[in-house]
């Protein structure tokens, strides 16, 4: 029966310039059975800084702004399949900086007309090689 569940999920990939993690690519899939219909993304922001300064553990996401392009609404996934955001779609900011993102996905199960939402947390952190990696938190 728990198999029957939805389990969507929301991936980051390495930034795509190195030097700007809101380059990075996120995945978001259909990894159950059940058909997920009208997807949809939004971003929601924590905050941005400069590299080196440091960033709120207990931040607030602007779930109020959320930043949500008409590319990312509408999707069907069937089990197995996915697509691609970024946000650089929507937060141009260029440069070295460190970030705290949500990445909120909406999507009905394949007949019924709820709405399900799910949030997923990231913020950046800085490794050895001086680059910026995105790493998933739990969900406030």
């Amino acid at each position: 029966m728990l198999s029957l569940l939805p389990r969507i999920s929301v991936n980051p990939s390495d930034p795509v310039d190195p030097n700007n993690a809101l380059s990075a690519l996120f995945t978001i899939a259909n990894n159950g059975f059940i058909p997920l219909r009208k997807v949809a993304a939004s971003l929601g922001l924590g905050e941005i800084q400069p590299v080196g300064k440091a960033l709120d553990a207990n931040v607030e996401y602007d779930l109020q702004g959320e930043l949500a392009p008409t590319a990312w609404s509408n999707h069907s996934l069937d089990m197995d399949d996915d697509y691609t955001i970024s946000p650089f779609d929507v937060i141009r900011a260029y440069g070295d900086r460190q970030a705290a993102i949500q990445i909120i996905v909406l999507y009905n199960l394949w007949v019924l007309p709820w709405k399900i939402t799910r949030r997923f947390r990231f913020e950046t952190h800085r490794q050895s090689n001086g680059k910026l990696y995105w790493y998933s938190l739990p969900a406030k």
